[in-house]
């Protein structure tokens, strides 16, 4: 998981971040079974921006199809932070997609 801490004089406190989830719908699987989870909302730190906003990546890969398929969720979040403790997501975009191995 990511966790971002904020500068405070000599210390540093943590900020609350927001459940960050990529979940992949029934409608991407198309009926096919999927019974191995290689990877949870998986959690990555991209890039600071200019505006002082975070770009996290989050992943969910499920596999395990018999016929050699994996089934993708890949949503990327852009976090910003003010004056509280907590983070606010500002922008949200997923994508899915449904590969053979």
């Amino acid at each position: 998981n990511v966790e971002v801490y904020l500068r405070n004089g000599s210390t540093f406190r943590p900020i609350e971040i927001p459940e960050l989830l990529a979940e992949i719908p029934d409608e991407i699987k198309k009926g096919k079974s999927f019974p191995h989870v290689s990877e949870l909302n998986a959690q990555s730190a991209k890039r600071w921006q200019k505006d002082g906003s975070l770009v996290v990546e989050i992943e969910t890969i499920e596999d395990g199809n018999d016929e050699g398929f994996s089934a993708t969720a890949t949503r990327t979040v852009v976090l910003g932070f003010d004056r509280s403790d907590k983070a606010k997501i500002l922008k949200s975009i997923i994508k899915f997609k449904v590969e053979k191995l």
